[in-house]
């Protein structure tokens, strides 16, 4: 029965076996009908191929079913080479996909995207002016030309132009700190502009210049250092005269005596209101060819898939097949009639009773243990049902996560601007929670978006109250009509008001240095002159032993003196000619400072007589020379006081109050020249008095003295009337005395 039953399993097995290599023929047959023409297979191993379930030799065909193997493994290897290409461009071309619609965002919100290289190239230069405490426009080129007055010259000329459209331009008074910054940093894309150096010239009529519309001086200046040659020429034959510089609507150019087309089709257009407009249609038609390509790419890599599993359809181990087994087949089965004959035979026989017996007890003994084999079964068959269940949940998730990829790919065909924020989002969440997105992030995401779109309103309503526009022009819609706004503020408007307020700055400061300055200038001059006129008298008419002169010292300790007296040396320098002194230090920054360091303060100052009375500008004091003995000491009136007598202290009063009296009555004017003193010389010696006396009759003065008694001897010698109080009583009477005669 043993026998039997082996025989009866072995013929069943070889008869799967042949059932096996039976569908492997089917399936290769299949395949070489099909891949017949990217196989390489000897035609010999193709006819055995195609009998590999009958009987014959099993070494020929498992050198044919080796040689298929082979050439299906590299078939498969040159299919997923090619998946792995398809791969590679998809993932290029949506990186590019994603920068092009990126770019496409930006234009839909009029704001020009320029190459990332130029970008921070600029972006290094601000921030390294910012570090200097410098806040200037940094600007390209292109960015300062407002127009193209006629279109069809505008392709050739930014062709012409090329990458010298973003060359960047500061003010001029920054060039040298902006090269400094190029040469000490790491910023190779975008070169920047000499703007100190520029020659200012005129437009040449009927050059490629003459069609730019430029507001700002330096790119004026740039335009017609790299335009002016350019002659604009209708046809060939006019550009045939124009060999060293001309150019056509469509692209022909003469330079140097030599002609070429340029390639104007594959120019990006950035000047003009509509380049915006150019560049996004231009976008949408790249962005289309991309999208193409890679449903193109996605579709073909599906196709590969499916004919790389349908190559790996069937097992390609030798060992997972019996290429013997349909030969072995009859041999079996004549094994198994001939025992199952032999078998009926022993049944049969009286004697098999007591082997039979025998028999019954090993069953039992075989029974026992096949239960506790049973037993030991149950336990691994409940294990091996986990890892079934386990391998089952795994490849469900396996199976789901592919679904996943490819909704996702599909999303992404029909999204692709989503594509990389997505990943980008995927990884974050990722690396900072190690679990994938969840609808809680979604929603946090979304408030924040909804946070945003409301700063942008607020802002929008902000700008509309002090622009004085409609306030509904708010939102993320609004987004390309804003940057359209501060593009025109920033690169015309903005630009035309600095140009303003340059001249007018530069007609107040010449109106503020030609009136202002040089007015109070000419009134310290004339006071300077009177001051010095007054020493000279002085310094040859001693008050007895003392020399008084007086002294106007600048006052250096205002900033706004400081500046005025600053400004008035180096004026002197130019003939204190305003004008002469402006146009000479027009590319002065120092100087062109302190005049609007000086205006400021000017301004800003409450009290208006702190500038416009030119005395304010000076202190003053009087130096005292005594002579003692052939000694001479000199001191001031302001550091004397104390220690002088009284006679010492009133004479420079009296000086003072004649001198002040010379101002109030110039000499160049018809004038009474009155004056009055009270308690006169009351603390001077009688020399001082006739001194006094003197001093004040010489410069012409009409004095009335009133004097006590003592003194009316010293005074009375040097004036021609006196009038007498004498008091009676409660009242008193004037008695008029004696006249000089003017001779006497």
């Amino acid at each position: 029965n043993e026998q039997v039953e082996i025989y009866t399993k072995e013929s069943e097995e070889l008869q799967k076996s042949v059932e096996n290599v039976r569908s492997l023929q089917e399936w290769i047959n299949a395949v070489l009908g099909k891949y017949a023409g990217e196989l390489s297979i000897a035609s010999d191993a193709g006819g055995t191929l195609s009998s590999l379930s009958d009987e014959g030799d099993s070494t020929r065909k498992i050198t044919a079913f080796y040689s298929f193997a082979e050439a299906i493994k590299k078939l498969v290897d040159q299919k997923k080479l090619a998946e792995l290409r398809n791969a590679d461009q998809i993932d290029k071309d949506n990186n590019a996909l994603y920068e092009k619609l990126e770019t496409k965002k930006q234009l839909e919100g009029s704001k020009f995207v320029f190459d990332p290289g130029y970008e921070k190239t600029r972006a290094l230069i601000s921030e390294e002016l910012r570090k200097l405490n410098i806040e200037t426009d940094v600007k390209f080129f292109v960015e300062l030309i407002s127009e193209v007055k006629d279109k069809k010259w505008r392709k050739a000329i930014e062709t012409f132009l090329g990458g010298k459209r973003f060359n960047i331009i500061v003010d001029p008074k920054y060039t040298a700190q902006v090269l400094k910054i190029v040469n000490d940093n790491p910023a190779h894309k975008g070169k920047v502009i000499i703007t100190d150096k520029l020659e200012d010239t005129d437009v040449v009529s009927s050059s490629a210049a003459e069609q730019l519309e430029i507001i700002n001086p330096s790119a004026r200046m740039y335009a017609n250092y790299l335009l002016n040659g350019i002659h604009l020429c209708e046809t060939i034959d006019e550009l045939h005269e124009y060999p060293k510089g001309g150019i056509m609507p469509n692209g022909m150019l003469a330079k140097g005596y030599a002609v070429g087309k340029m390639d104007i089709n594959g120019t990006k257009l950035f000047i003009g209101q509509d380049a915006i407009k150019l560049q996004l249609e231009a976008l949408e038609n790249e962005i289309k060819d991309l999208q193409y390509s890679i449903q193109a790419h996605a579709e073909n890599t599906d196709e590969i898939h499916g004919e790389i599993a349908e190559l790996q359809e069937k097992s390609l181990k030798q060992e997972d097949y019996d290429f013997e087994a349909a030969n072995e087949v009859s041999a079996i089965k004549e094994k198994l009639r001939t025992t199952t004959c032999e078998r009926d035979i022993f049944a049969n026989d009286p004697n098999f009773t007591a082997i039979l017996g025998e028999y019954n007890k090993a069953k039992n003994n075989y029974d026992s243990l096949d239960k506790e084999k049973s037993a030991l079964s149950e336990t691994i068959g409940s294990s091996r049902n986990e890892i079934k269940k386990i391998e089952k949940d795994i490849a469900s998730k396996t199976q789901e996560m592919k679904e996943a990829q490819k909704d996702f790919e599909h999303d992404c065909r029909e999204m692709p601007e989503l594509r990389q924020p997505a990943i980008e989002m995927y990884n974050q969440q990722i690396q900072k929670k190690g679990t994938a997105i969840t609808k809680r992030t979604v929603d946090d995401w979304a408030g924040y978006l909804e946070g945003a779109k409301k700063a942008l309103e607020d802002a929008h309503l902000q700008y509309c109250r002090i622009n004085g526009t409609d306030n509904q022009m708010r939102g993320v819609s609004f987004i390309g009509y804003y940057r359209q706004q501060y593009r025109n503020l920033a690169n015309v408007q903005i630009e035309e008001a600095k140009q303003k307020l340059k001249k007018q700055g530069e007609k107040l400061q010449s109106a503020f240095v030609g009136d202002f300055v040089a007015e109070i200038n000419e009134t310290i001059r004339g006071a300077r002159e009177e001051i010095e006129k007054i020493n000279k008298e002085l310094k040859n008419r001693p008050f007895g032993n003392d020399i008084y002169q007086f002294e106007m010292k600048e006052r250096l300790d205002s900033d706004g003196k400081a500046l005025f007296f600053k400004i008035c040396n180096q004026m002197h320098k130019y003939f204190d000619n305003a004008e002469y002194y402006l146009t000479a230090i027009k590319d002065d920054e120092d100087s062109e400072q302190d005049i609007k360091e000086f205006i400021d303060i000017v301004l800003n100052e409450e009290d208006e007589t702190e500038y416009t009375d030119y005395r304010k500008y000076f202190n003053y004091d009087m130096r005292i020379i005594s002579k003692q003995g052939d000694d001479e000491i000199q001191a001031t009136l302001s550091k004397k006081q104390g220690s002088a007598s009284n006679g010492e202290k009133q004479t420079p009063y009296f000086i003072i109050l004649a001198a002040s009296l010379l101002q109030l009555y110039p000499k160049d004017r018809s004038s009474a020249r009155l004056a009055f003193i009270d308690e006169a010389f009351s603390a001077l010696s009688r020399e001082r008095i006739e001194q006094m006396v003197d001093y004040l009759e010489t410069n012409d003065f009409q004095v009335v003295y009133a004097a006590p008694p003592d003194k009316i001897n010293s005074i009375g010698s040097h004036i021609q009337t006196t009038i007498t109080l004498v008091p009676k009583g409660r009242q008193s009477f004037a008695v008029e005395g004696l006249i000089k005669n003017l001779e006497e």
